[in-house]
């Protein structure tokens, strides 16, 4: 049995207002195993193009990002997902194979420009003995994520890996 599937991409501003991201099309429908291929556009220079998934009532799932042409995959990586960045074009699409119910949701297709970053603490040392919540907030997304250090030396902080290992993304 075939069931038709509902992919909305959505418009995102840049952090630049004259910089803005919009998709082809609004809405895209397929039947379960169908290629689709959702699309977007964007003005101005961009290094960075996240694609995120959002399912009723949760918070939005990173997918896949190419960075300046390193594509960097969610971390464990969401099977059937690819990306292709036509820089000349100005034009990113996300290619989900073999769709099924379950990929139903929104899509967003977002620059990667701009974070905040915030220490807080010292708090009471926890077990793994972190006293100092990082975190950082995706200024596009709102998405926040936090790291636990130890201690806040120049040293501890700047030696965080590049890539949060969860979501998978740069920071």
């Amino acid at each position: 049995m075939f069931t038709c599937v509902l992919l909305l991409l959505t418009v995102t501003a840049g952090y630049r207002a004259k910089e803005v991201i919009s998709p082809y099309r609004d809405v895209t429908f397929a039947t379960e195993s169908e290629n689709v291929n959702l699309s977007c556009k964007y003005t101005g220079s961009v290094r960075s193009l996240h694609w995120y998934r959002q399912y009723a009532a949760s918070p939005p799932q990173f997918l896949i990002l190419d960075y300046s042409g390193s594509i960097i995959e969610a971390v464990p990586p969401v099977s059937g997902i690819s990306i292709e960045h036509r820089n000349t074009e100005k034009s990113v699409d996300l290619m989900i194979s073999s769709v099924k119910v379950t990929d139903s949701a929104l899509y967003y297709c977002v620059p990667f420009e701009r974070i905040g970053m915030d220490l807080i603490g010292p708090l009471e040392r926890s077990a793994q003995g972190h006293r100092f919540p990082l975190v950082i907030v995706d200024y596009a997304t709102r998405y926040p994520e936090a790291v636990a250090l130890r201690n806040i030396s120049a040293t501890s902080v700047s030696g965080l890996p590049p890539t949060n290992r969860r979501a998978g993304r740069t920071f």
